[in-house]
Parts: structure tokens; sequence; C-alpha cells
């Protein structure tokens, strides 16, 4: 079942246009060097922005999205924030996942460091159930080892049917768990 499909949709402002189909439990990797379109490719499959020319033609799709930048509220402690946004998305918290990524859950979010901040973005992204994860450079200030888990849990996601997009710098690390590849 096709999710999102996107028929030459073009913007003005980049030199490329985009057809693709994302369909059900489908993984797609989006690479390509700094200002080629990864990011502007993401936001037309949100919906986030309408392309100038051609179409983008969606389902209605639960997308769960980890931006590039996790901006959170600094002041509050990260269980408590798993906790409150849990329940606006109406979801179970994954305390497997939480070990499994080791978030110190008694710090302030503000205490986070960069790596860690990520691992909290990650687990945001991943609570409830979407039918779509999009990734916008997940593996940013991850240490080697939660790269590596965090590539095993998709795995697990893909085994489920769930689909994802990823936008990375360092495809060679998703290229065995992706079912395309959209070079930029």
């Amino acid at each position: 079942m096709t999710l999102i499909q996107l028929s030459e949709a073009k913007m003005n402002y980049i030199n490329q246009t985009y057809t693709l189909k994302i369909e059900k439990g489908q993984s797609i990797l989006i690479s390509g060097e700094n200002g080629s379109g990864k990011s502007t490719l993401i936001r037309l499959i949100l919906g986030f922005i309408v392309p100038d020319q051609g179409k983008v033609l969606r389902k209605k799709v639960k997308i769960s999205y980890l931006p590039e930048q996790v901006s959170l509220p600094p002041f509050i402690k990260v269980k408590a924030y798993l906790e409150g946004f849990a329940g606006v998305k109406k979801a179970m918290i994954d305390w497997e996942l939480i070990e499994m990524f080791d978030l110190p859950l008694h710090k302030s979010i503000h205490e986070l460091s960069k790596g860690n901040l990520q691992k909290l973005g990650i687990i945001l992204t991943l609570m409830g159930d979407a039918d779509l994860l999009i990734f916008d450079e997940p593996l940013t200030a991850l240490d080697e080892s939660m790269k590596d888990r965090f590539i095993n849990h998709l795995v697990t996601l893909k085994e489920k049917g769930i689909g994802c997009v990823i936008s990375s710098h360092e495809p060679s690390r998703f290229v065995s768990i992706i079912d395309e590849h959209i070079i930029l």
C-alpha cells in the first residue's frame, strides 16, 4: 500500500525534482552532500512544504519525525518529559528501549550531553504507533555502540512492518537494512 507519493515534485530554489513512492513497511535511505536537497525532500514528505511544481499525494498516515537538531524544553527532568510526552501521544513508555539506550532519567534535559539528547529524541520518535518513522541524521552525536543499537532496533521495527525514511551522512551503516537508497 502506497503511503506517500511524490510526482515530479520540485521547489524553485533547488535544482532537484523528486519522484518517489513510499510503501507501507518500506525503508528508504536518503544521502548526499550538504545542500543536495535531503532536508527539502523530507519536508515535502512530511507535508511541511508544498511543491512549487508537481504534486505530493498521501494517505492518512501517522508519521513520527526526528529532526536533525533536537530542541526540547530544558528545565524538566527526562523521566517527567517522557511521561508527559507519552500522555500526549497516548502511548506507553518503552522502558526496555530506555534501558538499551542507557538514558539518564534523573537528569534535566539541559544537563544532557549531545549524545543523550539525541538518544532522547530517538526514543520520543519511536514512541507510539506510527506508520512511518522519519529520521534526519539520527546518528549525530551517538557513539559507535549507540549507533549499532539504534540500527539493530531499526531491523526489529522493519521485521514488524514499520517503514522508515532515514537521511544520513553515514549511508554505509544503513545499506543492509534498507529497501531503496536515494542519492542526491
